[in-house]
């Protein structure tokens, strides 16, 4: 039972960092400072959220996981990436 695993992809100016932690672990962020929606896909909640300009991140819960995708990549990338994964 891991307790967290990060993974980090880049290519030329893009790049972003995933994440599954096991959702007994404290997680979070700081949602003052991030623009942050919810959208649900197949009965699935994301929360989407922009830090800057050029950095986005997606979060979801899944069996037991939380999983966490951050980087200089849309919204929409990000989603696609985060469906594959569950």
């Amino acid at each position: 039972y891991k307790l967290r695993l990060s993974c980090f992809y880049g290519r030329d100016n893009d790049w972003f960092i995933a994440e599954k932690t096991a959702e007994r672990m404290e997680t979070g962020f700081d949602t003052e400072k991030l623009n942050a929606r919810i959208i649900v896909v197949d009965n699935m909640e994301y929360y989407l959220y922009t830090h800057s300009e050029n950095s986005n991140g997606i979060v979801w819960c899944k069996d037991g996981y939380i999983y966490t995708i951050d980087g200089t990549i849309t919204h929409d990338i990000l989603l696609t990436i985060a469906e594959t994964i569950i």
